[in-house]
């Protein structure tokens, strides 16, 4: 049994003796836990109306002495953007908002030509249910109208059907009907949905061909297998054009990251579909012990590469 197993039941067994174990619960649950940060952490209450033993003041939240070392500097530069007006931040919730932003914020980025760069970080589902499909209210559990899975008689397998969906449960429908009962009667439901996924449309091609053609592009891959990884970082740089893919390997992604991209000095906005036009090489950004995250290191890469990318379209350089 792994720990964090044994750590469950350990809190099943204190949640039954009462509230004197509750404290004894949230140990043995945050022994298998991973720790959760919020921003709230980094914040705290003061003023009278908090703690009563304070002198009459105003409530006020602050950030604590140890947040406000970070947060001060991040706070500076985010007010700075705003006041410069070179932070344009466009909220979204739905795979349908993404890509249509996608391709408005691409259409008005053309305009820059080389100097527009799209880092497609986002991390979108690979499977959606188109709009034309999405039910109008919320998915009913009892009593819905639509197809539903009867028993055939003779050969005793399921059968899609058309009529009210039967997921009472046997008490409810009367005479104490099973799955086994071969009288032809809707297969008791209600634990399980079947959905139908369609694949998400790849926008890839229209961000390089149509939308923003002359940006440099970097897209992202995630896999579980390195060597899957790899290969379908090399076809997504092929087939899309991309000028890098920043492959990431789910256990090492905080860790490192390969950044793929052509070989030769094409850009990959020419060449012709012959492989031996498109050969790959692999970049390898590993986060120094010390360093808290690897982002800024990634960044400053796909930066620096553009900046080339500019510097070779014979463009002024943005920055």
């Amino acid at each position: 049994m792994r720990p964090f197993e044994r750590s469950l039941e350990t809190a099943a067994e204190l949640a039954g003796a009462g509230t004197a174990a509750e404290e004894s619960v949230y140990s043995a649950v945050s022994t298998w836990s991973a720790p959760v940060y919020s921003a709230l952490d980094m914040l705290t209450c003061t003023g009278s109306a908090f703690d009563p033993n304070l002198p009459e003041s105003s409530p006020r939240v602050e950030a604590t002495s140890n947040a406000a070392v970070h947060l001060m500097p991040l706070v500076r530069r985010y007010h700075a953007a705003k006041t410069k007006r070179t932070l344009l931040m466009v909220p979204y919730t739905s795979v349908f908002e993404y890509l249509a932003l996608l391709r408005t914020l691409c259409i008005e980025l053309r305009a820059c030509g080389a100097r527009a760069m799209t880092y497609l970080a986002a991390a979108v589902s690979d499977f959606y249910v188109p709009w034309e499909r999405l039910s109008a209210h919320k998915i009913q559990s009892r009593g819905v109208s639509g197809t539903c899975v009867r028993k055939n008689p003779e050969s005793n397998k399921k059968i899609a059907c058309e009529g009210d969906l039967d997921v009472r449960s046997d008490g409810e429908r009367g005479g104490g009907v099973d799955d086994d009962d071969d009288e032809g009667d809707v297969v008791r439901g209600g634990e399980a949905l079947m959905l139908r996924l369609e694949q998400t449309p790849k926008m890839l091609a229209l961000v390089r061909s149509k939308w923003c053609p002359k940006a440099f592009s970097a897209s992202f891959k995630l896999e579980t297998d390195v060597e899957i990884l790899l290969q379908k970082s090399r076809d997504s740089l092929r087939k899309y054009r991309m000028h890098v893919v920043v492959a990431n390997e789910m256990t090492r992604r905080k860790d490192e990251v390969v950044l793929v991209s052509r070989a030769d000095d094409d850009d990959g906005g020419s060449g012709g579909d012959d492989d031996a036009q498109w050969k790959t090489k692999e970049d390898w950004i590993e986060r120094p012990i010390g360093t808290p995250d690897i982002e800024m290191l990634l960044v400053h890469e796909v930066t620096r590469r553009h900046d080339d990318h500019v510097r070779t379209s014979g463009v002024m350089s943005p920055t």
